[in-house]
């Protein structure tokens, strides 16, 4: 069943991945922003770029 509103549950996952990931890179704006790209292009690679998190990450 696949559904274009991801579950809360997800939606929290990534929250925290990312808050986590800025924490880490806080003094390094250009490496946060390279792992961003990166992520956005293994989703868009693997299908994912109606997913929330894409959605989020590529704003």
């Amino acid at each position: 069943m696949a559904s274009s509103q991801s579950s809360p549950n997800v939606e929290m996952e990534a929250a925290k991945f990312l808050h986590k990931l800025i924490q880490d890179s806080k003094d390094e704006p250009t490496k946060l922003a390279t792992k961003l790209y990166v992520i956005l292009q293994h989703m868009k690679s693997s299908g994912k770029e109606n997913s929330m998190p894409y959605q989020v990450i590529s704003r």
